[in-house]
């Protein structure tokens, strides 16, 4: 069903999801994202009558990870949303849909690669909403659905060279 909840799911794949050997659907979240990942679970239940979720702790990053073992949702997330964080990207009837089923797509993707900042400079009250990734084309979708939501939003580009790193992509409220 393209409804609501799936495109919550999508947000949540952008920002937390992968997918492994065509085999298995990942998303990982912090041990902290409690609320997050029992979201997801759901949605992967009512969506699509899954199951059979596996769940793995690593302590060393205080990680939690969600594998579903299905060819079918592999595939359908990795080729309908990109393989590897810098390909993700939204398929041109995804930028189409309704505004309130775009706002859930922006909702999943904010809870797994959001923040929310706030700090007092000399200058005044810094306040953000920030999103990142290091997919140029997601960073610029998000900030067009945000757009099309009567939100403006701008694009930061951080090169990140120097540590090794790819350039990273902050839509800012």
């Amino acid at each position: 069903a393209c409804n609501k909840d799936f495109f919550r799911l999508i947000g949540y794949f952008l920002a937390e999801g992968s997918t492994s050997n065509d085999h298995y659907l990942n998303f990982s979240f912090g041990t902290h994202e409690g609320i997050y990942i029992e979201d997801t679970e759901n949605l992967l239940r009512t969506l699509f009558g899954i199951n059979k979720i596996q769940k793995f702790y690593h302590k060393k990053n205080h990680g939690v990870s969600i594998v579903i073992n299905s060819c079918d949702l592999a595939r359908l997330f990795s080729q309908s949303f990109g393989k590897g964080a810098e390909n993700k990207s939204l398929p041109h009837w995804a930028m189409l849909e309704s505004p309130e089923k775009q706002a859930e797509l922006i909702k999943g993707y904010f809870r797994g690669d959001g923040n929310y900042y706030r700090k007092k400079h000399t200058s005044g009250l810094k306040e953000l909403f920030r999103m990142n990734t290091i997919s140029s084309t997601l960073a610029t979708q998000i900030r067009d659905i945000l757009l099309r939501l009567g939100i403006v939003a701008f694009i930061n580009k951080r090169d990140r060279k120097k540590e090794g790193r790819k350039t990273m992509f902050t839509v800012g409220i």
